[in-house]
């Protein structure tokens, strides 16, 4: 559930944001939505690959965090336990909310997120009911977000375009022996990459794309570490 309201800060005045990361703040997820603008940061922790949606067939990136409904194998002893945090996973509970003129950021908040409470953690607004530095920080990270999002589309229709999206299917053997299978998974294409035209190569890394598609494939090493966790 969620209650999006416009931040304000009168209204907000005395809500403090715990900053923690695990399961209690519904982060027992199995996967999180990420943009391209941040594979340089997600490479050395997660496996990054392409989900399409169910129900409108479109493609987005996202990190995979376990291989069940609710699992997030990053979760160690109640703690996220790697260096990066994925943008998404930052931002809680805020959204992105343009021209909020009463705080001068572009931010609404969901009131219902389980961060959010009126005794521990971080405040939004000092004394002066101006926007405390954590809340500055966190207007910033979501105003990258949103930013990135029109070059996260642009970025896998230039895949689509270039044909380069092919289904990969995991499978990996579990500790009492039985196979598993991870169906659902999209890549890009190595073998598709590598018969590329001239021409089509210098447009890929003229856009930018080139080295997200090698920054995808280098992630899939990731994937090893996560069998291991979930075999564990």
């Amino acid at each position: 559930m969620q209650t999006i309201e416009t931040l304000d800060p009168i209204r907000h005045h005395d809500l403090t944001i715990e900053t923690g990361h695990s399961e209690k703040f519904g982060e027992n997820i199995h996967c999180v939505p990420v943009v391209a603008n941040e594979l340089n940061q997600l490479i050395p922790h997660y496996p990054v690959c392409l989900l399409k949606d169910t129900e409108t067939g479109q493609f987005g990136l996202y990190a995979l965090l376990g291989f069940e409904p609710n699992q997030n194998l990053y979760i160690k002893s109640g703690h996220w336990g790697q260096g990066y945090l994925p943008l998404h996973i930052q931002r809680q509970p805020f959204i992105y909310q343009p021209n909020n003129h009463s705080v001068g950021l572009n931010l609404a908040i969901n009131v219902d997120n389980p961060r959010v409470n009126k005794q521990t953690g971080e405040n939004l607004f000092d004394d002066n009911q101006q926007p405390s530095g954590y809340l500055k920080n966190m207007a910033k990270i979501v105003e990258f977000l949103h930013s990135s999002l029109a070059s996260n589309q642009a970025f896998i229709q230039t895949l689509l375009d270039a044909n380069l999206i092919d289904h990969n299917q995991l499978k990996f053997q579990q500790t009492d022996g039985q196979s598993k299978k991870i169906d659902g998974l999209y890549q890009v294409s190595q073998q598709k990459l590598s018969t590329l035209s001239d021409q089509d190569v210098v447009k890929l890394h003229q856009s930018g794309a080139l080295q997200a598609c090698y920054l995808l494939l280098a992630s899939q090493e990731n994937f090893k570490k996560l069998i291991n966790w979930y075999n564990d």
